[in-house]
């Protein structure tokens, strides 16, 4: 089965683009899912608020509205990176649709996190974090390459749970440099990339 391509950021063509409504519109229209940031905002008197925006302090749109927009358009998969813990627990207990997971922030171990659902994700960097056990609820693991390429090892692959789906992290995603062989070899183990080019994928694999 090919890999579903996630647009990290939408389909954006300048960084301004990012992580708006138009870029994760235009994703959906192609047929590729969406990967956005998710920041939460605390107003005194007001419930816990959380929008689309990568950085702290920024405004944004609202993160429930905007994802049912881009599932409404054809996205097959949402992948809502949630900064922060009080993030991911509201997109984690509001969002229930099938079509969406949501990371679970950096720095934050995966057992400390309160309420777990089925489409969460853990993030994990290398060999070692395959062995961890992992709360009930996380349904996917993102395979990033900040650590050398112990992803691309066929070891690595066989160590993870048969229940759980694969997500990697496109080398440029991270500031690596994608090659050849990185598209024969996603094609073959993940079961979604996240990529800045998905253009690129796309011509790799349909060739």
């Amino acid at each position: 089965m090919t890999p579903i391509i996630i647009c990290h950021r939408g389909l954006w063509r300048v960084p301004e683009e990012q992580n708006t409504l138009n870029a994760c519109l235009a994703a959906a229209a192609r047929g590729w899912g969406v990967e956005i940031d998710a920041q939460h905002l605390v107003r005194q008197g007001w419930p816990v608020e959380v929008i689309v925006a990568h950085d702290a302090g920024t405004g944004g749109p609202a993160l429930g509205s905007f994802v049912e927009r881009v599932l409404a358009a054809g996205a097959p998969l949402v992948l809502v990176d949630a900064k922060t813990r009080e993030a991911f627990a509201e997109a984690a207990e509001h969002l229930r649709d099938d079509r969406v997971i949501v990371r679970i922030p950096n720095g934050i171990a995966a057992h400390d996190i309160v309420h777990p659902t089925r489409g969460t994700v853990a993030s994990v960097f290398g060999t070692e974090d395959v062995d961890h056990d992992r709360p009930v609820g996380v349904s996917h693991l993102l395979a990033d390459h900040h650590r050398g390429e112990d992803w691309r090892t066929e070891d690595t692959l066989a160590r993870v749970p048969s229940d759980l789906a694969v997500i990697c992290n496109s080398p440029e995603v991270v500031g690596g440099h994608l090659d050849l062989p990185w598209y024969a070899w996603h094609w073959r183990y993940a079961d979604a990339v996240m990529t800045d080019r998905p253009e690129e994928y796309e011509r790799a694999w349909r060739g």
